[in-house]
């Protein structure tokens, strides 16, 4: 996107040079042309700085959210709580709770790691 964005700013350059060059002719025809493919690409760099806008901000969405939830596939499914498990917490076991933020369901599930590798194991 910020390629053509760069594009966009370079053909707005290129038009207005066009406008200095036109000025100093007497060609009307010319000089609306110009005039009409500044306005153009004007309006095209609005337009792709609002497209840039709003992708951003649904990414921003999308990764807030979390995962699909198992139960109702609404991006609402987020770690809760994160906590050494009681039992095999001694030896790298953590009890994750998860829980969805549109339907309330919720799971827990025990990760193991394996220390020497750095994997985790379920």
């Amino acid at each position: 996107m910020v390629e053509v964005l760069s594009s966009v700013t370079a053909a707005i350059n290129i038009a207005k040079k066009l406008r200095e060059v036109s000025e100093r002719t007497r060609d009307a025809d010319s000089k609306l042309l110009v005039a009409d493919l500044t306005i153009n690409l004007a309006e095209i760099k609005v337009q792709l700085a609002e497209v840039m806008e709003e992708n951003t901000q649904l990414k921003a969405k999308i990764n807030a959210e979390g995962e699909p939830c198992p139960k109702c596939r609404k991006l609402g499914w987020h770690v809760e709580s994160s906590v050494p498990d009681s039992l095999m917490g001694q030896v790298g076991g953590i009890r994750r709770t998860y829980e969805c933020s549109y339907c309330g369901f919720s799971e827990q599930h025990l990760w193991a790691w394996q220390a020497e590798q750095g994997k985790r194991l379920r």
